[in-house]
């Protein structure tokens, strides 16, 4: 529900919040007019991922993963990393000092079950009602919690650790567009222990970091998921200019693309011949 109040829907952009599982995501991109799927979640959110790969495989699209730059904390004793938030927790357990945790609600109650650690804990997280909401589940009372929204500059990291007077930092191998390097540079200069929770993503699918790219290989999808009906459709939308489903249809995504093939068709028999082309390869893409 957060995503929803800080990006806006447009002509190509609408905008879906709620949870759902693997079947009900095949089911969803079904049913949209859909050339390619992009996964753009959280490095993190290993469960979801599997369910959209999961989900576009079964509904015969291609899947491509929108991965963030992992960025290097560089040779420093003073950042230690770790495979998982229960490690962490194990570690930090052996420590004394105030903790500024950035790792966000989800797995907050890993660090509370300990009563010692979650007195010592200043919790940055979305300011959505679930964040905050989940603070107070997990006995984490208004002082602890620093509601923002990020990126945050090294400036506004390095405050807080010193209003907090910090002595250890969490976070996620987030990458560049999580904050990574602010947060390193900052407590470096604070004189802050990092303990960093690693990247858990595996190799699976089309792993992309450029969106440019995965932009031009979706290009080459869009012929594969032109159907007859589409074609169809086209052809009496220009036939029929006045009708009322026209402009729904041409601002649909496919319209471009459609309209630029139909320009170049000189005749017919070259039209009809191209759709039938078309069609063979989005059945050759489906069994493949």
């Amino acid at each position: 529900e957060y995503g929803h109040e800080v990006m806006t829907e447009g002509q190509y952009r609408n905008i879906y919040t709620g949870r759902l599982t693997e079947e009900e995501m095949k089911e969803f991109m079904q049913k949209g007019d859909y050339a390619a799927i992009v996964d753009a979640t959280h490095p993190y959110a290993v469960v979801v991922s599997s369910n959209i790969r999961q989900a576009s495989a079964q509904a015969g699209l291609p899947y491509y993963r929108l991965r963030r730059t992992l960025q290097s904390a560089g040779d420093d004793s003073d950042v230690i990393y770790v495979k998982s938030q229960q490690e962490c927790v194990r570690a930090l357990e052996q420590t004394s000092g105030n903790i500024l945790l950035t790792t966000g609600s989800k797995e907050l109650h890993c660090y509370c079950e300990n009563e010692a650690l979650r007195e010592r804990l200043f919790v940055r997280v979305l300011p959505g009602t679930e964040s905050i909401e989940i603070c107070h589940k997990n006995g984490i009372l208004g002082r602890q919690i620093i509601a923002m929204q990020g990126p945050f500059s090294e400036e506004m990291n390095l405050a807080l650790l010193h209003q907090y007077q910090i002595r250890y930092m969490v976070t996620k191998e987030s990458g560049a567009s999580g904050g990574f390097s602010e947060k390193i540079s900052a407590a470096k200069k604070a004189g802050v222990s990092v303990f960093v929770i690693e990247n858990p993503e595996a190799e699976n699918g089309e792993q992309k970091e450029n969106l440019e790219e995965i932009l031009q290989k979706i290009e080459t999808c869009i012929p594969l998921a032109v159907t007859e009906e589409s074609f169809s459709l086209f052809l009496s939308v220009c036939k029929e200019p006045k009708a009322e489903r026209t402009r729904s249809f041409l601002e649909s995504s496919k319209a471009d693309f459609l309209l630029l093939i139909h320009q170049t068709a000189e005749n017919e028999p070259q039209w009809c011949a191209l759709t039938a082309l078309c069609e063979k390869l989005r059945q050759r893409n489906l069994r493949t």
